[in-house]
């Protein structure tokens, strides 16, 4: 039996409670409750990845390459969603904004 797909609003709840918990063992908290700068250097650091692994599927086009753009695209989404919550920015805002920019 297949999974249903967990959507932004739930993955931003899971992160939301994770931070709330205090939970040292959990790696969302010690991100949230971390320096800043690491987390934000992890975001470069995933955007960079994302960057490369668009580059070598357009090249390869192979299921491995197209996986590995997945992972790092699900990397970024994570790590932005993380910050997020860290400042208590709720994803209504960020939606928001999207729906801003495109009503032209």
């Amino acid at each position: 039996m297949k999974k249903s797909q967990i959507n932004f609003e739930e993955l931003y709840s899971i992160i939301s409670a994770k931070i709330a918990s205090h939970d040292e063992k959990s790696y969302t908290n010690k991100l949230a409750k971390g320096d800043v700068a690491r987390l934000v250097q992890k975001i470069g650091e995933e955007g960079v990845e994302v960057t490369i692994a668009g580059l070598l599927h357009d090249k390869n086009n192979s299921e491995k390459s197209r996986q590995n753009l997945i992972n790092e695209v699900c990397d970024l989404f994570y790590h932005s969603l993380v910050l997020l919550a860290k400042n208590q920015i709720n994803l209504s805002e960020v939606f928001e904004e999207f729906n801003k920019r495109n009503n032209h």
